[in-house]
């Protein structure tokens, strides 16, 4: 554990800049992932459900390459390019998840803001954000959880050299034959997940007990 973060180890295999690149396109992916799935959930349409939900299916190779493709054609940056497929892959998580958390809220609580006279945002801050804030927090870590050890697009899009995240060096440390720092690198990302999971499932629960009350 101490070698994998030392800095000798790091002029080789960039592990802390993995860890900071991996973090922060997984929480903004994460973040715009989850904002999108409350806006479709919202639009209540059942042709935009099912072309969501169908996305699940799409290969991860298959939409790295047409990333790759887009940004040979467009020049725009790889690292752009990436948090858009990390979107896509995850929207469909959030929206499931979103979708479940909204069909047991209390619709009434809507109706009788708006016939008070409420807008759209006051009813979202006051009313929807409040009771169901721990959806949000437990959608944006599960799918937190699902981009932190994406590996296929982030591996085929060939980015390494100008932004490594954490699957693939672990894997180029396993290719190396570095077995006890990769299992230790790999215990770490497993250690992160695992309690991402925990403490998503925690505000799953104590949502699903403030709703039913």
């Amino acid at each position: 554990f101490a070698r994998i973060f030392s800095r000798s180890f790091n002029e080789h295999y960039p592990v802390w800049r993995s860890f900071v690149n991996t973090v922060t396109v997984s929480a903004v992916g994460a973040g715009i992932s989850v904002v999108v799935g409350y806006l479709f959930v919202r639009r209540n349409n059942r042709i935009l459900s099912s072309l969501v939900l169908s996305t699940i299916g799409v290969s991860s190779a298959f939409l790295s390459i047409s990333l790759v493709y887009t940004g040979i054609v467009t020049g725009i940056p790889s690292a752009v390019l990436l948090c858009a497929g990390l979107i896509c892959v995850s929207v469909p998580l959030s929206f499931s998840f979103m979708k479940d958390s909204l069909s047991r809220f209390d619709s009434t609580l809507i109706d009788e803001a708006r016939t008070a006279g409420a807008g759209s945002f006051q009813i979202f801050r006051r009313i929807e954000f409040p009771l169901l804030a721990p959806s949000f927090v437990a959608a944006f870590l599960q799918s937190f959880a699902v981009l932190f050890g994406e590996f296929t697009l982030s591996y085929t899009m060939q980015i390494q050299d100008s932004f490594p995240l954490l699957p693939v060096t672990l894997f180029s440390m396993q290719a190396s034959r570095l077995m006890r720092e990769s299992s230790a690198l790999s215990s770490v990302s497993v250690g992160i997940v695992i309690i991402i999971y925990v403490l998503s499932m925690a505000l799953v629960r104590r949502n699903d007990s403030r709703l039913r009350y």
